[in-house]
């Protein structure tokens, strides 16, 4: 009963353990992943309003004073991560279509992994998808009407992916690890609490035993002596309620 009752004590603090690690785990990458494609929406939204290229960087002004570098719009902050490197750090390209689909122009001056056609096939699968940002592959999208036409600007989002596909699989790999170091500190010091309680169990079947022993013995003799009052003097209404008190003795003590 005890191994019983400590298994399940088991199970149920690696179940809540479980649970715990999961909710942590979960709103940590939940919040990574809406960050980085809360980055790469502003960034594209800064290319278009840009006209498809970064905004000029000014050198020895710090980036809350650099009014290039905010978009229009934008709650401030979301481009801080942006530095003097970055333009040269990013893969983009953009292109732009009429309203029968037909590309009016193109720049993929800042990507060498996408040509021409492989653009135009990228601008189809956005205007299938109807949606004013969205995801095709590697890329992060933003759509948006122009003079010339709509305009699809593209995002080269890997590094950013990989970044966070790393970070899902090595928390899961810790926590896995944190899960397996829980169950073994659970399982050790399980013994050490449920000890007391085995001593218990133990001292009160032992304590039963003696108790029902000590009892069988008296129950015994009693029942031996009512049976000779009624061998001598017969049967009456006091050795019959002697009699089925003993039965009722005897049955606890069974």
């Amino acid at each position: 009963m005890i191994e019983s009752l400590r298994k399940k004590f088991i199970l149920t603090e690696m179940f809540s353990t479980l649970l715990v690690l999961s909710a942590i785990m979960g709103t940590i990458n939940v919040m990574n992943y809406l960050h980085m494609i809360d980055r790469a929406d502003a960034m594209t939204e800064m290319l278009l309003d840009n006209d498809g290229q970064f905004p000029r960087m000014q050198k020895g002004i710090p980036p809350e004073e650099r009014e290039e570098t905010r978009i229009l719009g934008q709650k401030p902050g979301r481009m801080d991560h942006m530095s003097a490197e970055t333009p040269f750090e990013t893969r983009f390209f953009y292109i732009i279509t009429d309203s029968s689909g037909t590309v009016v122009s193109s720049n993929l001056d800042n990507i060498a992994a996408v040509d021409a056609k492989a653009a135009a096939g990228y601008a189809e699968q956005a205007a299938e998808q109807k949606k004013e940002t969205g995801q095709i592959g590697i890329y992060r999208y933003r759509v948006t009407e122009t003079s010339e036409g709509t305009c699809y600007i593209f995002l080269d989002c890997q590094k950013e992916q990989e970044s966070f596909r790393n970070f899902l699989l090595t928390s899961a790999g810790v926590s896995a690890l944190g899960l397996c170091a829980v169950l073994i500190l659970v399982m050790f010091f399980s013994r050490q609490v449920f000890r007391p309680v085995e001593k218990s169990v133990l001292r009160q079947k032992q304590f039963l035993t003696d108790a029902s022993h000590e009892l069988k013995t008296p129950l015994t003799i009693i029942d031996a002596n009512t049976e000779v009052i009624e061998m001598e003097n017969g049967e009456s209404q006091w050795t019959k309620s002697t009699r089925n008190q003993i039965q009722r003795l005897s049955v606890l003590t069974q």
